[in-house]
């Protein structure tokens, strides 16, 4: 609040100096020169009571020029989420169409692949020519592999991997001739 006294006190002394300077005669009286820094005071109110409306008027318009700013902009932000979600919505769609098609012509080259990896690194399976192919889930499995437990692992692996229905062992069971 000091500046509003700063101020209200300004306008004081600026009234009082107007009053004074007003004065016609030395012989004015004291009691003249307060009413008219009375009225100077009087006048400074109005003027301040005047610019305090107009500043409320111009902030009350502000504000709800804000107000309706801020209306506008949640509209349009609910209608760009709708939008984007109903976006989101088609392409979501349009990709587990997309995957359920993808899944259909790769499942055997996932499965060719997860089985073949399966193989790799296996001690049993050393020294092994195994041949893996796949064929709607049908996992079949050629060549030669040195022992019967090696055989038998072959097959675990190709049976446990996702997705395969069944696994033909076409396997021997021998060294290389």
């Amino acid at each position: 609040m000091p500046a509003k006294s700063a101020a209200v006190a300004a306008c004081i002394l600026l009234v009082t100096g107007v009053a004074f300077m007003g004065c016609d005669s030395p012989k004015e009286t004291a009691s003249n020169v307060a009413d008219r820094v009375e009225k100077g005071i009087e006048g400074s109110k109005k003027a301040l009571e005047h610019a305090a409306d107009k500043t409320g008027q111009l902030a009350g318009a502000a504000g709800e020029q804000t107000q309706n700013g801020l209306i506008q902009s949640r509209k349009a932000i609910e209608e760009a989420a709708e939008k984007t979600g109903q976006a989101l919505a088609v392409a979501g769609e349009k990709t587990k169409q997309g995957l359920e098609k993808a899944g259909e012509e790769v499942t055997d080259a996932w499965i060719l692949g997860r089985v073949k990896a399966g193989l790799v690194g296996i001690d049993v399976l050393k020294g092994s020519d195994i041949n893996v192919d796949c064929s709607s889930h049908v996992v079949t499995l050629k060549g030669r592999v040195p022992s019967e437990t090696a055989r038998d692992k072959a097959v675990a692996i190709a049976r446990d991997v996702k997705g395969v229905t069944n696994v033909v062992d076409r396997l021997t069971v021998g060294s290389k001739s």
